[in-house]
Formats: structure tokens, C-alpha cells, sequence
């Protein structure tokens, strides 16, 4: 079989976890073998490479993205250890409640976050992709970087915009340079799949499954907080997605109202066509 790199995008509460682990479920049924492209979950490994440089710069990813943030007066960023430990593969060991009122956060500290968050992707194609693809495996992500580098230069910009610090032009010039750099054959999947969903969609979704958007789901941090704040970024978000897939020929599914398991199963059959193609 030959190998090949599968990668999702959509906004926040698209269904793309759902996808994910259906995707992975079935192609390991069918008798490919499936590795995670993800730099979370590549730090859970004991073998990941290179571990050290990976769970510094995951330490600094944190620290950055919450730089100045404050709940109740406390500082986020100093509940970040120095020394990276294994609760920092998510978000959620620094305790935010959906809701929260947020202040502090910094233009400069969201946009490290960014360009860290852009140089593991690097690293992780060559170390996790790349090679996977030359065993004949499947690279599977579930979240193309391309998504997430996107909506921190958005909402940088929009912190910006309320608290100055960064001239707008050079958040305009870092989403180009991003659509460019996801654009090459190097950090392009060989199948890339937009779900394609309506953000009131999504919001109901998020809401009934953890009770309130997460700390960057939404405008909170530039002071906004709530649905139509919630519906205003992804907004942004889904028209430049799908301004990416389409630029990028991807294939698009539109997922309408469906329960993202009916929207899995189609996925699911898209993908195992495509590499039953690629595999003639």
C-alpha cells in the first residue's frame, strides 16, 4: 500500500475529532496502518522526536498564548511549569471556566503562540509525516495547522485592535505568509478534507456538549464574549477555510445540520475511495 497524509479542517464543533477517530477506526480495519500527525498527541508517546525540543516549545506554546491573562486577578501564565510535564498536551490544566471574564491578553503573547505552534507543524511533518509516508502508513490529522495558525493571527488582530501593540499590516502580511506556507507540497496532505458547517450550527453543538465555548472559541479575549461573538469569528474563519480548501483543491463536505456521525460515514467512504485509487 502506498503512503499517504490525511488532513481536516473546519472550524470549532465541525465534527473533525468525530471524523478523526471514525477515519482511523476504519482504515486500520482495512488493513492500513495509521499514525496520528498531531503534536499533542506525539507528545504522548515515549519515543517522540525530538522529545526534549518538543515539550520545551509545547511549554512556551502555553505560556505565550496565555502571557498576560488574568481571571479574578490571578495570572494564567504563571500556572505554566517551567519543565514541561504530561498535563500539558491540552488546554484544560489551566482551569478556565466557560464564561470567565479574561483580561491582560497580549498581542505579542497570542502571536508567539502562532509562529511556535507553525514551527512544531514543521517539525512534525518531517518527523512524523514524512517518514510515515515513505513506510506506506497513513499520517492522519485531525486538524490541518493551517486552522489553528489562522485563528490566532485573528484573534491577535482583534486583541489588537482593542489594545493596540501590533500594527494591523503586519497581521496581514502573517496570514499571507501562512497561506502561502501551508500552499507548499511540503506541509500540503496528500487528502485534505474540509468540513464545510454553519457556525450557529457549531455553537449549538459546543454548548450541549461542554456547556460554553472555549477561551479561544470566541471574542473573549478582546472583551466580546457570548453567541454572536462566538459567530463572528467562526464566521471569519469558515469564509477563509473555505477560501483555502478551494485554492487548495480540497475535497469539501457539506455538512449542513446532520449529527457529525452521519458526516463521519460519509467522510469514511470518501477517504477509503480516494486510497483505493491511489493504490490501483
Amino acid at each position: 500500500m502506498n503512503g499517504a497524509a490525511v488532513a481536516l479542517m473546519g472550524i470549532d464543533g465541525s465534527g473533525k475529532s468525530t471524523l478523526s477517530g471514525a477515519l482511523g477506526e476504519a482504515l486500520r480495519e482495512a488493513g492500513y496502518r495509521v499514525v496520528t500527525a498531531d503534536w499533542q498527541d506525539n507528545l504522548r508517546q515515549p519515543d517522540a522526536l525530538p522529545s526534549i525540543s518538543y515539550e520545551q516549545m509545547c511549554a512556551e506554546y502555553w505560556r505565550l498564548l496565555f502571557a498576560g491573562m488574568q481571571v479574578a486577578g490571578e495570572r494564567l501564565d504563571r500556572r505554566i511549569p517551567r519543565v514541561f510535564g504530561p498535563e500539558m498536551v491540552s488546554s484544560s490544566f489551566v482551569d478556565v471556566p466557560p464564561g470567565a471574564t479574561v483580561e491582560g491578553a497580549r498581542p505579542s503573547g497570542l502571536l508567539g503562540s502562532a509562529m511556535v505552534e507553525f514551527l512544531m507543524d514543521y517539525m512534525l511533518q518531517s518527523d512524523i509525516v514524512v517518514p510515515a509516508r515513505l513506510r506506506g502508513d497513513i499520517a492522519l490529522s485531525d486538524g490541518f495547522g493551517f486552522k489553528s495558525m489562522a485563528k490566532k493571527l485573528m484573534l491577535t488582530r482583534e486583541v489588537a485592535l482593542r489594545h493596540g501593540g501590533l500594527p494591523d499590516e503586519v497581521l496581514v502580511t502573517l496570514l499571507d505568509f501562512a497561506r502561502s506556507a501551508y500552499a507548499s507540497s511540503y506541509l500540503q496532505p496528500d487528502i485534505g478534507i474540509f468540513l464545510d458547517v454553519d457556525p450557529a450550527t457549531s455553537y449549538a453543538r459546543i454548548v450541549r456538549r461542554g456547556g460554553g465555548v472555549g477561551l479561544t472559541e470566541d471574542l473573549r479575549l478582546a472583551g466580546r464574549t457570548g453567541r454572536e461573538s462566538y459567530l463572528e469569528l467562526q464566521s471569519l474563519l469558515a469564509e477563509e477555510y473555505a477560501a483555502r480548501a478551494d485554492a487548495w483543491g480540497w475535497h469539501v463536505i457539506r455538512a449542513g445540520e446532520r449529527a457529525p456521525d452521519d458526516v463521519a460515514r460519509e467522510g469514511v467512504g470518501l477517504v477509503l475511495d480516494l486510497l483505493s485509487v491511489r493504490n490501483r
